[in-house]
């Protein structure tokens, strides 16, 4: 360029050159709509065009080389990194601005998006069409002044933090575009972008184009993989393919591990990663314990979650409050009421305030305990302590007292939750009205029937199976029947404690006809009736009566495999009885006599039911847990 060629061009911006404007470029610069402002924001930059070098860029250089013949065009003295330095008045962080802006214009310009408005003194210089630019984006790419891998992983680590994964992995194959190779570095940063949303099927697709493309993953790279990942199937997988590459997993992978089998309920799986830890040298922390907690607690398995808390302790890692939480809750579940308030207590001693969530589990483990008064003592410790109850408290509190037929300290508790602006949610309506049903009290339940459709909420099958109940309990058998009929009307479908409360309903009025009726209504709806529905419908006939329909019902329960229970027997037996057939009944009497010495079952036999049904449930998860990991 000529010297006076150059001077001309730059008299208009000579704030760029650190001398103070003149009064008219200063009124200028203040009207000037200038094309970094108004263009860039749309491309999501910040839109603020008093970068000097930015400015520089595309109102000095870019007209003079327009308006040079392509042959002249030469840039050269724009690559020296100090001349452009003294652009921008010096400002090292004012360059590294610069340099993302115009990455992003002239990947505007290349695409032939950008509309240029250039000023006065540029316009006079260059009246040439917007795609000629682009021979200014070819000449400074070869120039090296365009990102480099750093730049751009440090973008896409930018747009991680803002959640904006999407445009973060679009940036790898724009990189690409720009002749610039992703590097391991861009390929994490958006495998963490994508981490932070839990896309864990984006990850391992990253991570699988990472090993094409011949980069080799490191720790690290597996880190964010296993973090992303909530198949536990899929941390199995990445574990192995780390040890195969002799990658050691650290502290934050295995949690990672346990985290992810303990919410899918592999409780074994929680188990073995946990000693490979130990194996490995590898020191757990306090996240450790509390996810193997979890896997103890979501499995019921109280008596290991209680071991791994001493284990914690004795360790000299001092439990928090999620720690105590978890291990109450797995007593919860486990019926181990008092294990649960003696933690709540060791939870004092160790100078943690419980919090609402701990006491709702002590609550809950109450009411499953049969425990009624204690839960409410609970309450008021609470009180006491300033601890506020939230609806998942009051939920607790009318189902212990539901489970205790004390239906009036469960209304008590429902009036006490709406005086604290607390608002009712269905389970709360579904357990105060099984209280009234367990108390008789079936115009109550009605009642709260209406209040929940007046706050707005839907009633459930669990809701008119309450309802359903409470009527039964008073002998309503017609207002059973109708709500059953507004529930086959709906888009609900009725279950077989439906069926089986409504032909109770009408064996208590001797409506035996009504309810052998309802019984042919399930088998033509495709539900099989199992013993509580013919029982009912047994007990049914038995009021009416109707000694050979209750000899049909044991017949029809055989040929579908279904043994009839002991109250099934004794309405047999009395309906034989009544009718003088006492030759039946004594042969009834004989199986009743076989069946009741089968099922005494002593305290240890029952207690191991128990455990069975608990393993039988985890072993049903776990089949649910790999079928949808299939899917």
């Amino acid at each position: 360029f000529g010297s006076s060629s150059f001077k001309r061009a730059g008299a208009g911006c000579s704030s760029l050159t650190g001398r103070p404007p003149g009064p008219m470029a200063m009124a200028t610069r203040r009207n000037r709509r200038g094309p970094a402002r108004e263009d860039l924001s749309r491309e999501g930059i910040d839109g603020n065009s008093r970068s000097r070098a930015a400015r520089c860029l595309v109102t000095v250089v870019a007209p003079l080389v327009l308006a040079l013949p392509r042959r002249q065009t030469d840039l050269s003295w724009v690559s020296s990194r100090s001349h452009f330095a003294r652009c921008a008045g010096g400002d090292a962080g004012r360059l590294h601005t610069a340099r993302g802006r115009r990455t992003q214009l002239f990947t505007q310009v290349q695409a032939g998006s950008w509309q240029w408005r250039p000023s006065g003194a540029a316009r006079s210089r260059a009246r040439r069409p917007p795609q000629e630019l682009a021979v200014l984006y070819e000449t400074m790419r070869d120039a090296g002044l365009l990102d480099g891998p750093e730049e751009w992983a440090s973008r896409i680590k930018g747009l991680g933090r803002r959640s904006r994964w999407q445009h973060a992995v679009a940036l790898l194959p724009q990189m690409r575009q720009e002749g610039v190779a992703p590097t391991r570095a861009a390929y994490e940063a958006a495998m963490g972008a994508c981490t932070s949303g839990k896309h864990w099927h984006q990850v391992l697709a990253l991570m699988e184009e990472m090993e094409q493309q011949g980069l080799r993953p490191d720790e690290a790279t597996y880190s964010k993989a296993i973090s992303a990942c909530n198949r536990w199937r899929r941390i199995l997988d990445l574990f192995d393919a780390m040890q195969q590459r002799d990658l050691r997993p650290r502290v934050d992978e295995y949690n990672a591990a346990i985290s992810a089998c303990a919410h899918g309920k592999h409780l074994w799986w929680s188990l073995a990663f946990f000693e490979e830890m130990r194996y490995e040298s590898v020191a757990a922390n306090k996240i450790t314990y509390n996810s193997v907690l979890s896997a103890c607690e979501k499995s019921r398995d109280f008596k290991r979650a209680l071991a791994f808390l001493r284990q914690m302790v004795q360790n000299s890692i001092a439990p928090d409050e999620i720690t105590y939480n978890t291990v109450i809750s797995a007593c919860e579940k486990s019926r181990q009421w008092r294990i649960a308030l003696e933690l709540l207590k060791e939870m004092e001693d160790q100078g943690l305030m419980p919090s609402v969530v701990s006491y709702n589990a002590a609550i809950s483990a109450c009411e499953k305990g049969g425990q009624w008064t204690q839960a409410l003592h609970l309450r008021q410790e609470m009180q006491r302590r300033g601890v506020q109850p939230d609806v998942i408290t009051y939920n607790g509190l009318i189902s212990a007292c539901g489970r205790a037929r004390q239906w009036d300290k469960a209304l008590a508790m429902v009036a006490e939750m709406k005086k604290g602006g607390l608002i009712p949610d269905i389970i709360t309506y579904n357990a105060a009205i099984s209280a009234c049903g367990r108390g008789k009290q079936w115009p109550w339940a009605m009642l709260l029937l209406g209040d929940l459709r007046d706050q707005g909420l839907y009633p459930d099958v669990i809701t008119y199976n309450a309802a359903m109940f409470a009527c039964a309990q008073g002998r309503e058998w017609q207002r059973a029947l109708v709500l059953l009929a507004t529930v086959l009307h709906s888009e609900m479908r009725p279950s077989l404690i439906s069926y089986s409360t409504v032909i109770s309903a009408c064996s208590k009025s001797q409506q035996w006809a009504r309810g052998l009726d309802l019984l042919k209504d399930m088998v033509q709806k495709d539900l099989k009736p199992n013993e509580i529905t013919y029982g009912a419908a047994i007990d049914a006939c038995e009021s009416g009566n109707q000694w050979e329909q209750v000899l049909l019902l044991l017949e029809q329960m055989r040929e579908k495999g279904l043994e009839p229970d002991l109250l099934a027997y004794d309405a047999a037996i009395m309906a034989c009885e009544n009718d003088q057939h006492w030759d039946i009944a004594l042969e009834l009497e004989a199986n009743r006599f076989e069946l009741q010495e089968d099922d005494e079952l002593t305290q240890e036999e029952e207690e191991a039911v128990r455990l069975v049904e608990d393993e039988l449930g985890m072993l049903e998860a776990s089949v649910e847990e790999l079928v949808v990991d299939e899917l």
